[in-house]
């Protein structure tokens, strides 16, 4: 059996990667949200994927995505961070019922606590596993559960099969398909406006140099429309 260990951040965020971890910036998906004890789990669907969730090196801003972006200003301290009132959803609501239901209870976990902290938990597993875990837990009991792997849907072989580099970039995204399947790719900024069409994927790379840095989501489908969303950065 897996063994977890978690590791509590003995610094701000900004001084995490200072003390030699720089998981706290890894790409996270959200998996659970639990409210008052309740926790609804984030499944793969027709409208995303994962909720993505990135903390920014360098800097004092979390981003996190679901239908709609969120940039969220954030004041970091031991252990925790709080959250800058005033934050906007940027793009468009999910339109599914049950879809934008979750996204606003998402959303709300960090209105809903301005001004109270956030204990952030870090962890990972004990036998050498590339998984990383997050807990974000606010002062009355919340809390978010995310870790390093996204979703995957029914018979989604794409998490399994592809590898993704370099990540950060500044000229080329490769795209290593162990399965040889045709792959076609589009481009989200973080306000979810399309940069780069979908395209079919040529020569197992996708050329990025014409975009501004900063960060970006690449979604790919499979000829069978298995869909995988990740997160990289632009330099």
């Amino acid at each position: 059996m897996k063994t977890i260990i978690f590791f509590l951040l003995s610094s701000s965020l900004i001084h995490a990667q200072w003390l030699g971890d720089s998981r706290i910036y890894d790409n996270f998906y959200v998996k659970s949200i639990t409210i008052d004890n309740v926790s609804t789990s984030a499944n793969w669907n027709d409208e995303f994927a994962d909720i993505a969730f990135n903390f920014i090196p360098d800097q004092e801003l979390l981003i996190t995505s679901v239908c709609q972006t969120a940039n969220i200003n954030i004041v970091s301290d031991s252990f925790a961070f709080t959250v800058i009132p005033g934050f906007d959803r940027i793009g468009s609501t999910c339109q599914n019922i049950d879809n934008a239901t979750l996204e606003d209870l998402y959303f709300n976990f960090f209105t809903s606590n301005i001004d109270q902290f956030y204990t952030i938990l870090l962890g990972w597993g004990s036998d050498g596993d590339a998984e990383t875990f997050l807990y974000i837990t606010s002062e009355n009991g919340d809390y978010i559960y995310l870790e390093n792997q996204m979703n995957l849907g029914t018979n989604n072989n794409l998490n399994k099969t592809l590898n993704i580099y370099p990540n950060p970039t500044n000229e080329y995204l490769f795209i290593t398909n162990n399965l040889n399947d045709n792959l076609r790719g589009v481009i989200y900024d973080i306000t979810g406006r399309i940069v780069i069409p979908e395209t079919t994927i040529i020569d197992s790379k996708i050329n990025v140099s014409n975009l501004n840095a900063g960060l970006y989501y690449l979604k790919l489908k499979d000829e069978v429309g298995n869909g995988l969303k990740i997160t990289f950065l632009k330099e």
